[in-house]
């Protein structure tokens, strides 16, 4: 095409009109009678939010003509915008089909309609009456379902859910399949009864956990776990790997497992318990042979269903079972035991039984399409074999379904071809067709337009407008000194805390991946590949953002942070979603997030796996259940909860505050400004009726807090209508003081935790630390840096490297450090590091340039290597540290870790440090 001829054919102005164009499709329209509200989007709009609405629903109302209002328009517009609705963060959309452009969306048979996507194939149209108050709960509805899909899976979660459900589905997707297998799982649990389905992405800290547990070896995979009521509540578990995942196996073990009350055989079993006779009266069995290729499967299972349930009813002496023809067990079954006579299509259904004597088994095959209780009984009174009750009478007076005894009706008045009438009778017959009602529609006068601009959902809640403000470095957002607290302080949540369940709505905060680099750092270079990994994987992890912090440039900004070392990866967890609410006490000052440090090697899974953990919840809902007696963390906070209008919680006095009680979001407010430090769960009240907390939207209030240290402590922090001081007065020469500071609260001698929810929190938090720490705590990297400054953190720490023989509850090892430990509680912190979970981390205590010089002189290594040993730290200064046994003494010697000589050793150093501190790599 020359120019010439383009120019024609593309006008200048062209690309011009195209933009104009796409602005027009786009904007909202409201006339004057408030008929029209939402956006009107085009196709592609339209299809870009259908596929990204798994975690974030929208809704669309499909209307004639752009123009067109409705009541059912008008309805939806105000509860939408309800600001007490569970859907207002939603998005709602419009689109006219007047438009003539190609869509895949059908047009609904009654207009208007609206449509909610709760995912790119989970979809729910509306078609109920222009009512608000059924919108309302219908939407309501689509909340509830959309929050249990996006409940992310634990060990504890899968546990519950096998206990409470006959099937649990477990999907582990990839990223290629990841939106398939989540849309798949989801629609097959949606249509199948007592079901149970997670979705566990690539990158959730508990994926490891549970492909280990549940032995699942490759990804993508869908495990099914089924419970067998015939064999005492067994477990059957069935794993659908990549091949499998896209064809209909899955569907059809799923309709396969929900026929409940028969036997699933095994090669072994079905030649035990089937085909051999054991001299007494044998059972007749009715088994179906399928598999998910066979013809008309669903139907054929379906007939067998309703078969097996209303012979059951009967209480028809009959054995039922089911024999899976895809799995290789099944095939060598047929092949050895099975007359190809009776199994010519796949599925069929069999009849065993044994001739009069109980000589010899006989198979007798079904030779009609379904296995319905007709057919089957119709086969029966074929067989050689007497079907009974169980009771013993003959089974020969089954009417099936839709057939009438003769005797109850006569042709001359009944069906369509009946001439009689009676009073007590209508005059029409089957074959009369419905008159149809012709409602009157009133005419509306035609709207009036209106424009106004409504704030989409991430103007309101979300980060991507800020993050759109900053520079970027291969994509990746620069954050300044300027934009810090906007970023990182800030967090949304919804104002709701309850979403049903373990998990809780506004556990999704701001969670801020930031990496400190330098502009002549070689690592930094050389992990930027890595960290860009970790930019898209942290699309998995709601709330997760990455950022880069460039030293060279933000000096003020590294120092503040107490960075040293580069790069130098951090999470912050944001706590904005607070403001200034009353959980907050004005005379404390307190950081607006919380700081985890990582010191693990920089590799995509080792980061996403250590931030997985630290995004995750601060509090475990256990609901009924109780903490394990088996404690793994030094401490945790376990608080009783109680919905807020519960008739059995106590009337608050007569106050003009209407959040008298102390609520679940201030407990958390403790809980996220003790991360690191302990570990929060929640239990529903045992001392009133479960039947209180069915409602999943209500609001809860913390009781009873109590703590709970490894050692075996235990002590009740704060209860509802007792005041601090007796609580503390109650503790006095219990086990939990036995290690900690002398109190340091400044609070009235009646002050309780409801008079002051800011106060309360306070108090909560300083009393875990004060009695948190036991004289030896076994650390992590999330721990040991995690910013929660208290006066422990300024004495010297001492580091023992140890495999996890030598911290056994029997070991002398851990018993001579336990006894230092206890001697030196208040001029030392005792630590463990199991150098075998972090080597690369423990590795580096040692002293400066300590491998160069094994290099440079040919040495093997030495000492440094070897375990267990000990180095004393400060914690503001690792660039020296004091190593145990002493460097250049011979370590074998067994005196070294005596007691005595351990801490005399240890006292030394206290005194003098500068005497015995060396120059270290930096760790």
């Amino acid at each position: 095409m020359t120019e010439e001829q383009r120019k024609r054919r593309f006008p200048l102005n062209f690309p011009i009109i195209c933009l104009l164009f796409l602005v027009l499709c786009s904007i909202q329209l409201v006339d004057g009678n408030g008929l029209v509200y939402f956006q009107d989007f085009v196709p592609s709009a339209m299809e870009r939010h259908i596929k990204s609405s798994r975690h974030l629903p929208i809704c669309i109302l499909f209307r004639n003509t752009a123009t067109e209002g409705s009541k059912l328009e008008k309805h939806i517009y105000t509860l939408w915008k309800n600001e007490s609705s569970s859907y207002k963060d939603w998005q709602f959309g419009s689109y006219s089909f007047d438009r003539h452009e190609l869509v895949r969306e059908r047009k609904p048979e009654h207009m208007p309609a609206v449509k909610c996507y709760l995912g790119q194939s989970s979809s729910y149209l509306y078609e109920g009456k222009s009512k608000k108050s059924l919108l309302n709960h219908w939407l309501n509805t689509l909340v509830d379902r959309h929050s249990e899909q996006l409940q992310d899976a634990s060990p504890d979660l899968v546990r519950v859910a096998i206990e409470t459900h006959n099937i649990t589905i477990l999907a582990f997707p990839d990223h290629h399949n990841h939106h398939h297998v989540e849309e798949k799982v989801f629609q097959l649990a949606e249509n199948t009864p007592s079901c149970k389905a997670f979705i566990i992405h690539p990158y959730s800290i508990h994926t490891n956990d549970l492909r280990e547990i549940y032995e699942v070896p490759d990804i993508p995979s869908i495990l099914v776990i089924t419970k067998d009521g015939k064999k005492g509540n067994k477990l059957m578990r069935r794993l659908f790997s990549r091949q499998h995942i896209q064809t209909a196996m899955l569907d059809i073990h799923l309709v396969a497992s929900q026929i409940s009350s028969i036997n699933r055989y095994t090669e072994e079993e079905f030649e035990k318990n089937v085909m051999t006779l054991r001299g007494t009266r044998y059972i007749p069995k009715v088994i179906v042979f399928y598999a998910y290729w066979g013809g008309n499967v669903k139907a054929y299972l379906s007939a067998f269903r309703r078969s097996v349930e209303e012979f059951q009813e009967l209480g028809v002496s009959l054995e039922y079972g089911m024999v899976d023809l895809a799995q290789e067990a099944g095939k060598k079954l047929v092949s050895k035991w099975i007359r190809s006579k009776v199994a010519r299509n796949v599925p069929f259904t069999i009849l065993f039984h044994t001739d009069e004597r109980n000589d010899y088994l006989i198979q007798e095959g079904l030779m009609e399409d379904r296995p319905t209780p007709s057919e089957l009984y119709q086969l029966f009174k074929s067989a050689t074999v007497n079907i009974t009750y169980q009771d013993g009478r003959l089974f020969n007076d089954y009417l099936p379904y839709g057939q009438t005894d003769p005797s109850q009706y006569s042709l001359l008045d009944e069906g369509p071809m009946g001439h009689l009438c009676h009073p007590w009778s209508h005059n029409r017959t089957d074959s009369d067709p419905p008159v149809p009602v012709v409602k009157q529609i009133k005419k509306k006068p035609p709207p009036q337009k209106k424009h106004i601009k409504e704030k989409g959902w991430h103007e309101r809640f979300g980060s991507e407008n800020v993050d759109k403000k900053l520079k970027k470095y291969h994509g990746v957002p620069l954050l300044s000194h300027d934009m810090w607290s906007e970023v990182i302080e800030i967090s949304h949540a919804p104002s709701h805390p309850l979403l049903g369940g373990n998990h809780w709505a506004g556990e999704v905060s701001k969670i801020a991946l930031v990496v400190f680099v330098k502009a002549d750092c070689r690592s930094c270079v050389n992990s930027l590949e890595t960290l860009l990994k970790v930019q898209k994987a942290l699309h998995f992890i709601e709330g997760g953002s990455l950022y880069l912090v460039n030293c060279t440039v933000e000096h003020e900004l590294c120092v503040t942070h107490n960075i040293r070392g580069y790069p130098y990866i951090t999470a912050f967890r944001g706590q904005g979603w607070l403001g200034t609410s009353q959980c907050v006490s004005p005379n404390t000052p307190h950081l607006p997030y919380s700081r985890v440090d990582y010191h693990g090697v920089i590799q995509e899974k080792d980061i996403m796996k250590w931030f997985g953990k630290v995004a995750g919840t601060s509090i475990l809902n256990l609901m009924f259940e109780k903490p394990s007696e088996e404690m793994k963390e030094d401490v945790r906070l376990i608080g009783t909860l109680i919905p807020r209008y519960s008739r059995y919680l106590p009337r608050p006095p007569h106050t003009k505050n209407p959040n008298y009680y102390y609520s679940y979001q201030c407990f958390r407010l403790a809980c996220e400004r003790l991360f690191g430090k302990a570990v929060c769960y929640t239990v529903y009240s045992t001392e009133i009726p479960a039947r209180e907390y069915q409602d999943q939207h209500m609001e809860l209030v913390v009781t009873k807090l109590t703590l709970q240290r490894r050692d075996g402590a235990e002590t009740v922090i704060t209860q509802l209508g007792k005041s601090l001081t007796a609580i503390l007065e109650e503790q006095e020469g219990t086990a939990i003081h036995r290690f900690h500071r002398k109190h340091r609260y400044a609070f009235g001698p009646t002050l309780r935790c409801e008079d002051d929810h800011g106060v309360c929190t306070d108090f909560i938090m300083t009393f875990t630390l004060d009695h948190a720490r036991l004289p030896v705590t076994h650390i992590t990297s999330d721990a040991f840096h995690t910013e929660i400054r208290s006066e422990d953190e300024e004495l010297p720490i001492l580091i023992a490297l140890i495999h996890q023989e030598n911290i056994t509850e029997d070991s002398p090892f851990l018993q001579t450090l336990h006894a230092v430990a206890s001697e030196l509680y208040d001029r030392l912190v005792v630590t463990t590091l199991d150098v075998n979970q972090y080597p690369a981390w423990a590795g580096q205590f040692v002293p400066a340039d300590y491998q160069k010089t094994l290099i440079r002189e040919d040495r093997d290594v030495e000492s440094m290597y070897s375990y267990p040993r000990m180095c004393i730290v400060f914690r503001n200064d690792h660039r020296k540290a004091a190593f145990y046994p002493p460097l250049g003494r011979n370590k074998n010697s067994p005196r070294w870790f005596f007691k005595e000589n351990i801490q005399k050793y240890t006292e030394k150093v206290l005194a003098n440090p500068n005497k015995y501190m060396t120059q270290t790599e930096h760790f």
